[in-house]
């Protein structure tokens, strides 16, 4: 009996003449164990690509919910600050290539064979749960980012509910993976509101990092233009703000003298999952956009909403209700 169950699910891109999107529909589904490796997920997304190309399908990419192994997996297979030394994956004839200038702050190889993005749902409740965090410290500048910013317009009496749209529930959420409180919490009540206050806007910073992810991604109004711009800004924004962690005195962030520098200073940060997810999402979704730019891919693929594992989640349910008493981890 195996304690885990893997789903491979896959989600169609629609036709230019149809506005409906089609419904994800399951590819492949076995037990496995925890034992597998960031190895074994690329052999497994080569095995489906190359069975998919013998059937005249081109599987354009892969999204997971930023899990460690499959991470890692994006990364090797993307070179994306990791190297591959076993896997040759440039002699497949359908790879992608594009033509750029030498960007400084682009950091994708020209050639890639797949597009992977980390789902932007996941991610932007990693970026909340940074906030609910215990050992986390949050700080930008003299400016520290807190909920306690938030419980303050709760706790304000000349505001009432129609104001901010807040709820308790929404500070403290008994779900981690409550994506509507996330919604809430960045919207644009609540954002005007946290600016009235200078102490606030290190909180302000945050979570308007949290809204360009969820417009730049999420959302599926939102155009290509304001989509490249809100993802390329949270990727500068979280940059500018390592690289003031990196400079910046240590003693002016903590007294304690037992932790690393490394980990005293991620303290202060977003965890290292988030930053990369991030990167490889802005990295991804400029690849994406120059490809059909330099028509190697229709248009159509830049409903980049789609690129997310949510269209799949009813999926995920569905399978988890199969289990009995002891949970099956999906």
């Amino acid at each position: 009996q195996a304690p885990l169950l893997n789903i491979h699910c896959v989600q169609a891109i629609p036709p230019p003449n149809q506005t409906v999107v089609p419904p994800s529909f399951v590819l492949a589904g076995y037990g496995t164990s925890s034992k597998y490796t960031s190895l074994d997920i690329l052999r497994r997304w080569l095995f489906i690509h190359k069975n998919s190309i013998e059937q005249n399908v081109r599987i354009l990419g892969f999204s997971t919910d930023a899990d460690n192994k499959y991470f890692r997996a994006m990364r090797l297979m993307s070179g994306f600050y990791a190297s591959l030394s076993n896997f040759d994956v440039h002699v497949d004839s359908s790879m992608f290539s594009i033509q750029i200038s030498n960007w400084s702050w682009y950091f994708l190889r020209p050639e890639q064979l797949f597009v992977f993005m980390q789902d932007a749902t996941h991610l932007v409740t990693k970026l909340r749960n940074r906030l609910l965090s215990a050992t986390a410290a949050l700080q930008v500048g003299d400016k520290c980012i807190t909920m306690k910013h938030l419980q303050q317009l709760l706790d304000n009496e000349e505001l009432i509910r129609l104001d901010h749209g807040l709820t308790q529930s929404d500070l403290k959420p008994t779900d981690r993976q409550n994506f509507r409180s996330c919604l809430r919490i960045t919207s644009c009540d609540v954002l005007n509101l946290i600016a009235r206050d200078d102490n606030s806007n290190g909180t302000y910073m945050y979570l308007k990092l949290i809204k360009l992810i969820i417009t730049s991604y999420i959302e599926p109004t939102t155009s290509i233009e304001e989509r490249l711009k809100g993802a390329w800004t949270a990727v500068f924004l979280l940059r500018l703000w390592w690289v003031w962690l990196l400079l910046v005195r240590l003693s002016s962030l903590s007294s304690s003298s037992t932790k690393s520098r490394k980990n005293c200073r991620e303290k202060y940060f977003v965890t290292r999952t988030a930053f990369f997810s991030t990167e490889l999402n802005a990295h991804y979704l400029t690849y994406l956009i120059i490809l059909v730019q330099q028509k190697q891919l229709p248009v159509e693929v830049l409903n980049i909403h789609l690129f997310s594992s949510q269209t799949c989640e009813s999926t995920f349910r569905n399978t988890r209700s199969l289990s009995g008493i002891f949970s099956t981890v999906i």
